[in-house]
């Protein structure tokens, strides 16, 4: 009894100096509820909390601190039914309270995905008002000629991820497109390509993805061009009754004509006499026997 006294001594001190919403001084009591009507909600919650802690074992609910939650319900952003049904539970200590108002911090995954939201509305703004402005340097797509531009230079990129693949780079050229070569040395670089032209479409194509870069690969592809090139054209005299070798096309012709095609089985490799005997069937033979 001693110790209750002495701690309703200490917190009438502590509490001593609370005010109203008016700023004028209060004579609320921790362990009288009744005086706690028509304060704010933080006060109330703090003269809760401090009578809870206070009385420990010997706390009891009351009618009276009922009564002063139930009126700052509104203010907390609950409702009073529900936190009724806390305070009946003894629950309602033992959650968080915060003002209507007030806004926590929120958890990380919350957070990410407000980051993806202010990012998506940054390109949005952008699209809507910067983009626009971009029309004045449009100009129309103009195709290079192939006589002044007979190669191409193929590239694979894989957006947002790294691949093996990206670093690859395919040389295609029409072999008639290459400028002042003479028939004798066109047919030398055909021959020096040799499974890399193709005579059905007359294009010559090369590949690469030795290194690392695809500028590398590039520059490697049209170095060995280059030397086909002046080869072709230093030796046009020794290839010139060489035939051009065909085999590699017309095998893969072959192979896309031939695909999914199941020829038929020859009549000279049938052996019927070989072919296995039916079983014994008893229930056949006498409906049969009867003209069943």
């Amino acid at each position: 009894m001693f110790r209750l006294a002495t701690r309703q001594k200490r917190f009438l001190h502590s509490t001593s100096g609370l005010f109203n919403a008016a700023g004028t001084p209060t004579k609320a009591d921790v362990f009288n509820p009744k005086t706690w009507k028509g304060l704010p909600a933080p006060q109330v919650l703090d003269l809760y909390y401090a009578r809870h802690q206070e009385l420990g074992r010997n706390y009891k609910p009351n009618n009276d601190e009922l009564s002063a939650l139930m009126g700052i319900a509104s203010d907390i952003g609950m409702d009073a039914k529900d936190l009724k049904t806390l305070y009946d539970a003894n629950e309602f200590f033992y959650i968080p309270h915060t003002g209507k108002n007030e806004v926590t911090e929120l958890p990380s995954l919350a957070q990410d995905l407000v980051q993806e939201h202010r990012e998506q509305r940054f390109y949005n703004r952008l699209a809507a008002h910067d983009l626009p402005q971009l029309v004045q340097f449009r100009k129309p797509y103009q195709r290079p000629d192939l006589k002044t531009h007979p190669i191409t230079y193929k590239y694979t990129q894989y957006v947002g991820e790294e691949h093996p693949n990206s670093k690859k780079v395919v040389l295609k050229c029409n072999v008639a497109d290459l400028p002042n070569m003479s028939e004798q040395e066109l047919h030398a670089l055909k021959l020096l390509a040799t499974t890399r032209y193709d005579y059905q479409t007359d294009v010559l194509k090369f590949s690469s993805d030795r290194f690392p870069e695809p500028r590398q690969n590039a520059k490697y592809l049209s170095d060995v061009l280059n030397k086909l090139i002046l080869e072709a054209k230093a030796n046009a005299k020794e290839f010139k009754d060489v035939p051009l070798d065909k085999r590699h096309i017309n095998a893969r012709t072959m192979r896309k004509k031939t695909k999914g095609k199941i020829n038929e089985f020859p009549k000279e490799w049938e052996r019927p006499q070989d072919a296995p005997k039916e079983p014994f069937d008893a229930a056949r033979l006498i409906l049969k026997s009867k003209n069943l």
